[in-house]
C-alpha cells in the first residue's frame, strides 16, 4: 500500500510539472494569452522557479519511491 502511495505522489508531481510547463508554453509561444498588464519577466521567471521545484520535488519522490522496500 505505501508503494502505491508513493507512485501516486510521483504521478500528481508529473501531472503538476506538465500543467506548469503547458503554462510556460503559451507565455513563451502563444503572445494572445498574456495580459497586458501582466510583468512578462516576472511571470515567466516564477513559472520556472515553480518548475524548478516540481522538478527536484520529483527527482528526489521518484527515488523514494524507486528505492522503497
Amino acid at each position: 500500500m505505501k508503494k502505491e502511495i508513493l507512485n501516486g505522489l510521483v504521478k500528481r508531481l508529473e501531472g503538476e510539472r506538465d500543467i506548469l510547463q503547458g503554462e510556460l508554453e503559451l507565455y513563451l509561444h502563444d503572445g494572445n494569452v498574456i495580459p497586458s498588464h501582466v510583468n512578462f519577466a516576472e511571470e515567466v521567471e516564477s513559472l520556472v522557479d515553480k518548475i524548478a521545484h516540481v522538478h527536484e520535488k520529483l527527482k528526489l519522490m521518484r527515488f523514494i519511491a524507486d528505492n522503497y522496500n
